[in-house]
């Protein structure tokens, strides 16, 4: 098990603990692509997150930074500042401007068929981006075409 949510009920209230003990070998996608692997590390964020708003009270809560810092490697500030946005589209934002251009062409380019995706919609996304570059790339060289057809 790669990481383990524990929740302790007694009496008067409810705790819950989150532990990741090693990347997910379940999920290989998480070892192959730095943006997917935020997005494993925040699924399991975001499920501690919804037993505190039904009460629960975290006891380690600074274990969301240190899962981004130690996993998907992001700089202390970036990891605060993405568990401290409020909602899913805001930290999808902060991860996805933190990759470099080589990581975000790595995340559009996985095969969301073969995958787990972690970031709802992303598949779709990624499909849409790949077919607008497909159109780009057909229009580039049509013009590039119609410039030797000139000469």
């Amino acid at each position: 098990m790669a990481y383990e949510i524990s929740v302790s009920t007694c009496e008067t209230h409810s705790t819950v603990c989150l532990d990741f003990s090693r990347i997910s070998e379940e999920f290989a996608i998480v070892r192959l692509d730095r943006f997917q692997c935020a997005g494993w590390v925040l699924s399991a964020i975001m499920q501690v997150e919804r037993l505190v708003e039904e009460g629960c009270v975290w006891l380690n809560p600074e274990i969301a930074v240190n899962a981004l810092v130690r996993f998907p490697q992001f700089e202390v500030n970036i990891a605060r500042s993405i568990i401290e946005a409020a909602t899913l589209s805001a930290r999808f934002s902060l991860v996805w401007n933190a990759l470099s251009r080589e990581e975000k062409s790595s995340a559009l380019g996985v095969d969301y068929r073969c995958y787990h995706n972690f970031w709802p919609g992303f598949d779709y996304m990624a499909q849409a981006a790949a077919e607008h570059a497909i159109e780009v790339n057909m229009q580039k060289e049509m013009i590039s075409n119609s410039r030797y057809a000139l000469c």
